[in-house]
């Protein structure tokens, strides 16, 4: 702690207690230590048993640290030459303790949470509020202490190693409420502009919420992503960015279905997926208000986000998004890939669509140059009523701004028409025929498809270049972002043989 640190705040050596206290402090920290370290214990001792033996110890802790208030700050003798302190013990079995007892330890000497473990042990000096970020559980203990006790997350300690992002990655495997998740960054907003570089599970908390077993809320993500926009174009230790990652997660493999298929059992319909609305709805967030993100390629692989879904276009909300990317993107077709993925062009699905598209962009493109061209002609119609010059008199300038007026309202009132009866009309029919595409492709997912899984040399090949990328990376990821390659340098023609 810091040398103007009141006395009140520093710890306390069990050695300077006086002899009752020490031990009865001993007894109490002892009993603390032999309390059930794991699961195994537990399961030995029996589930009634363990509970019954945990309620009686959070009982003894709290009569005592209420009677000797100088027992929340006292450190004692722990294995391995450590000194940790009462709460230390308590966080570390807080699967046992339960979140009462920590709170009124906390509430006792808050300042305990940042005491470091102290001695001649090897290990990580750890405090308890990187103890408490350990447990899904008590990670919900978060908002609470930031609420109360702000100065912690703001801690060095807490910079250099931040719990709140061990907390996001019980998040990303569904382990923690939104609720939690959004109200401690409501209270610590910073906390969203701060990263990691673990190669498993790193980067901003946006990017973190991605990249577990499980699927973030879209709202939560969303609101993740407005308060702090630079987390969107973070890269992971491979290359991809979020956009890349949440194309992937629609077009994900239900292994469950196709190990119930192969072993010829009824297949659940129930069988939960991921190509969910709440996927589909952050793909459209990042899309409408992030459109770099669909030109950004893998580094070595040259993947976009369009390339991730493209083996999953039987799937409805797979379809959308691919024909929102084909829009966002047409060239994309033409863009030189690795061949892990499958060729857009060479996909039906996209085959069959993609010229609807075209004809749909082209009538956006004429009803834009249209609109124009009225807002043109009814500037210059309007530029000659704003000077007067001595020609004034004679009447001629009038005459042509008159003869210029009624040209624009003519080409206006035909616009109108032509947007509304025409243009529309066929845009509409494009719609209709690309939706009846979707359905004339909408099946059960299919297995045998080459780009399901890698197998033999083509794996050993995807590591390579995968291990290259890494190793070219650095792992510095400071210049990841807006500078990461765009597609459209790597737009090739698309009659180059493959």
């Amino acid at each position: 702690m810091a040398n103007n640190t009141p006395d009140s705040f520093e710890p306390v050596l069990v050695s300077a207690l006086d002899p009752e206290l020490q031990m009865k402090f001993m007894a109490l920290f002892e009993e603390s230590y032999d309390i059930f370290f794991n699961e195994a214990e537990v399961e030995r001792a029996g589930v009634d048993t363990a509970e019954a033996a945990a309620v009686s110890w959070i009982q003894h802790v709290r009569e005592e640290v209420s009677a000797h208030s100088i027992f929340a700050r006292t450190m004692s003798p722990y294995e391995k030459g450590d000194m940790r302190s009462l709460l230390d013990v308590v966080c570390e079995k807080f699967n046992y303790a339960g979140p009462d007892i920590t709170k009124y330890l906390i509430e006792v000497s808050p300042h305990a949470l940042l005491w470091e473990r102290r001695g001649n042990s090897l290990g990580p000096k750890l405090t308890p509020i990187q103890l408490i970020g350990n447990f899904a559980w008590s990670c919900e203990l978060f908002p609470w202490i930031m609420e109360r006790y702000p100065w912690v997350f703001e801690h060095k300690l807490c910079r250099t190693k931040k719990p709140h992002l061990k907390m996001m990655r019980f998040y990303a495997s569904q382990q923690i409420s939104n609720e939690t998740v959004r109200r401690f960054y409501e209270l610590y907003p910073q906390g969203l502009r701060e990263k990691d570089s673990e190669a498993f599970m790193g980067g901003f908390p946006l990017t973190i919420s991605m990249s577990g077993a499980g699927v973030p809320d879209a709202d939560t993500f969303i609101w993740m992503a407005q308060q702090y926009p630079e987390a969107v174009y973070h890269r992971n230790n491979r290359g991809y960015t979020v956009l890349h990652k949440v194309c992937s997660t629609l077009a994900v493999r239900q292994l469950n279905l196709e190990i119930a298929r192969h072993l010829g059992n009824a297949v659940d319909a129930g069988v939960p997926t991921r190509c969910t609305p709440n996927v589909a709805k952050i793909c459209r967030f990042l899309i409408a208000e992030h459109p770099s993100l669909i030109r950004q390629q893998v580094q070595g692989h040259g993947y976009l986000p369009v390339h991730m879904l493209a083996n999953r276009c039987n799937r409805p909300l797979v379809q959308e998004i691919a024909v929102l990317l084909l829009r966002a993107y047409p060239d994309c077709v033409i863009v030189k890939a690795g061949k892990f993925r499958p060729e857009l062009s060479s996909v039906p699905f996209i085959q069959q669509v993609y010229p609807l598209i075209l004809d749909e962009l082209a009538i956006d493109e004429e009803i834009s140059m249209l609109f124009h061209v009225v807002e043109s002609m009814a500037k210059a119609a309007a530029f000659p009523t704003s000077r007067t010059t001595s020609t004034d008199a004679l009447g001629k300038p009038s005459v042509k701004a008159s003869l210029l007026g009624s040209v624009s309202e003519v080409f206006r009132s035909w616009t109108n028409l032509r947007v509304s009866d025409v243009l529309t009309a066929r845009k509409q029919s494009l719609n209709e025929r690309i939706a009846d595409t979707c359905l004339l492709f909408e099946e059960e997912d299919r297995y045998e498809d080459r780009y399901d899984e890698f197998s033999g040399a083509e794996y050993l090949e995807f590591l390579s270049v995968t291990t290259f990328n890494d190793l070219r990376r650095g792992g510095d990821e400071q210049h990841a972002g807006r500078e990461d390659s765009d597609a459209s340098s790597s737009v090739i023609n698309h009659h180059e043989e493959r």
